[in-house]
């Protein structure tokens, strides 16, 4: 049995009468069809009509007819509009031949071929009124000889049939059919065999004769399927099931089924979630079958639940546990993998990022349930003595100290554990800071980013000589001033272990001390006193200029004080040192600065490739500076290309200068 779809064939046979084309009577009205609000007709058709069928013009603006006139002032303004190329009429039974004239809103279309009428085509009856896939339909009439296809809802046409007589058609109902008017169509074939334009299609009356009904399967009761799981079957009993040929899951997804003894099983997918299940026949009318709900974990326990730690096997137990496809730890946005799994049980390893809260366990249908745990913290802490002095070590005991990342003090100063003194799971020994560190509570941070506030801790100033704080920076080959006290106690001061030299004034409380032109980068400054010593990083760099210095912070808009003529890059030589100073935002994650010059912010090409092809450079947590050395095509570029423009975000610019 051929079957196919009666807007394709329609295409086809426009396409192979695109050639012609019927001008208008009215000399004055545009017939450009190029032209916005132009109406022009191309073609229309069949020729011959039968007397009741559907005629169709086709052309442009076609929306603006208000009325065809047929031979002898018969008009008809009951027009199906399908869209602004295509309307079409029913043509009247009393119409007779001649031409036909289509009124418009810019005037009158005259055809240039006159209307001819076939035999008088008709459908008088169709039985049975209803039928089922694969049904013998009788269609009874008047010249049905001249009928070469039977149309189907929903537009599936059959020309292919069991007995064709005058007043008689037999044919096969396709899979594909749908409950609808019937109709016949000549398919554009005349007697002689040629094949016009468009064809012929005569329907029966829906209000004499009825839609024909073409049977669904149905369901004899639709399924309530709770706590269902990947690969569970569902049954699906009710009529006419064999006519099924796609189940839909809820996501749309087809679902594998069976079909016997008047049954469906159907199989869920492992993709599967709450919704609807739904069964289709070929012409894809979906009928409701089933309503599903996926099953989640439940009576759920976690053993252990408290006191974890990174790399602790958490062993969960409950029901619908082979569901969970991973779980996803609280602080922790990515999901971590199963190391076991059945129905009542699964085991997980506690990641290093992992905090207290709620664990949560998702499955495959979208659906996710929790269970509490808490993680190790620092307990029980207690000083070895309650007063300790700046620069002093002091000793934090207790349990679970493994854990502390850092050490924060009130005023701000903060102690890294890769600075510890030394750390064990009872113990943590550190130096007090100088700076920043102030009598009150001591926050203890963990390396997951939870903290445990510890008791007041009393600091008091150091007895030795100390420097209460401590410049960014020391340019290298300079002598620096640095306020001092308990200075009257200091005997040496060292930088890398190496005598430095150094002058007290005991009158203004500073101290001066040369910095070496020969040294760079991190170095060790060491205050030695006759009753203790005291070390600080510091940093050393080559003799700077500074060439912009305030408070400018990047948000992903951008520094332009050093573009475009604000600062004459031309004095500046291949081979020195672009320097950026700057604060970052504690409270973010991520650091990003971009160099680059003032014509269309692009990073500069040579920079851009030394940090592996990227125009962004993301900043480690913590850094106060970036170093860049200027190659002869930097210098170029920002002498000739708009200058520099520092642009980023989450970053405060404070100095921007320039080294040998």
């Amino acid at each position: 049995m051929k079957k196919f779809n009666i807007s394709s064939f329609l295409m086809i046979c426009l396409l192979a009468v695109s050639g012609m084309m019927f001008t208008a009577c009215d000399d004055d009205l545009d017939t450009n069809q190029f032209q916005e609000g132009g109406v022009k007709l191309n073609v229309w058709g069949p020729c011959p009509v039968a007397r009741g069928g559907e005629l169709r013009f086709i052309g442009t603006g076609m929306d603006q007819v208000s009325a065809v006139m047929f031979p002898q002032e018969i008009e008809v303004t009951e027009i199906t509009r399908v869209s602004s190329e295509e309307i079409r009429v029913t043509v009247p039974q009393e119409a007779v031949e001649g031409k036909l004239v289509l009124n418009t809103s810019q005037g009158k279309i005259e055809t240039t071929t006159e209307i001819t009428f076939l035999e008088p085509v008709s459908i008088d009856d169709f039985s049975p009124k209803s039928v089922k896939a694969g049904d013998e339909l009788t269609i009874t009439g008047e010249y049905l000889n001249l009928m070469h296809g039977v149309i189907f809802a929903d537009g599936v046409v059959v020309d292919e049939f069991v007995s064709h007589s005058r007043n008689e058609i037999k044919v096969i109902v396709p899979a594909e059919a749908q409950t609808g008017r019937i109709g016949v169509t000549d398919l554009g074939i005349q007697k002689d065999g040629t094949v016009e334009d468009i064809p012929n299609e005569i329907y029966a009356d829906v209000e004499e004769l009825g839609e024909l009904t073409v049977t669904l399967p149905a369901v004899a009761q639709v399924l309530d399927v709770q706590n269902a799981k990947p690969g569970d079957v569902i049954t699906v009993t009710g009529t006419d099931l064999d006519l099924v040929t796609t189940v839909l899951m809820p996501n749309d997804s087809i679902a594998q089924f069976t079909y016997a003894d008047g049954a469906l099983a159907i199989t869920v997918r492992q993709d599967a979630i709450d919704g609807q299940v739904r069964i289709l026949p070929a012409s894809g009318v979906e009928v409701l079958a089933a309503n599903l709900t996926m099953a989640v974990p439940t009576e759920l326990s976690a053993n252990p639940a408290t006191g974890l730690r990174e790399g602790d096997v958490i062993t969960i137990t409950g029901t619908n546990l082979d569901v969970v496809t991973n779980v996803t730890f609280p602080g922790m946005t990515e999901a971590t993998e199963l190391a076991s799994q059945s129905a009542t049980e699964l085991t997980v390893a506690m990641p290093a990022a992992a905090q207290s809260g709620d664990l949560m366990l998702n499955t495959a249908a979208g659906k996710s349930v929790v269970v509490a745990i808490t993680t190790a913290k620092p307990e029980n802490v207690t000083y070895a003595a309650s007063s300790v002095g700046g620069g002093e070590n002091l000793i934090i005991n207790g349990q679970n100290l493994d854990l502390v990342a850092s050490v924060t003090f009130t005023g701000g100063a903060s102690v890294g554990d890769s600075t510890f003194v030394a750390q064990s799971a009872t113990q943590i020994t550190l130096a007090v800071p100088t700076a920043g560190a102030e009598t009150g509570v001591v926050t203890l941070v963990m390396g997951n980013g939870e903290s445990v506030e510890a008791p007041e801790v009393t600091i008091t100033s150091p007895n030795c000589a100390y420097l209460p704080s401590v410049p960014e920076s020391f340019v290298q080959g300079t002598s620096v001033v640095l306020d001092i006290i308990n200075g009257s106690h200091l005997t040496n001061v060292t930088i890398n272990d190496a005598q430095s030299q150094f002058w007290f004034d005991e009158t203004a409380n500073t101290l001066s001390i040369k910095i070496p032109a020969d040294l760079s980068g991190t170095c060790t400054l060491k205050l030695i006193s006759d009753n203790g010593e005291m070390e600080y990083g510091i940093n050393i760099v080559a003799t700077e200029t500074t060439i912009w210095e305030g408070s400018f912070t990047l948000s992903w808009n951008a520094l332009e004080d050093l573009s475009w003529g604000k600062y004459d890059f031309s004095t500046v030589k291949a081979g020195q040192k672009l320097i950026v100073y700057f604060t970052e935002d504690s409270a973010q994650t991520y650091w990003q600065i971009r160099i680059a010059k003032g014509n269309g912010w692009a990073a500069l090409a040579d920079w851009s490739a030394s940090i592996g092809g990227g125009d962004t450079l993301d900043l480690e947590a913590g850094a106060t500076s970036y170093s860049y050395t200027l190659t002869e095509n930097d210098v170029n570029e920002l002498a000739n290309d708009g200058g520099l423009i520092l642009t980023g975000t989450n970053i405060t610019l404070t100095r921007v200068a320039l080294s040998n």
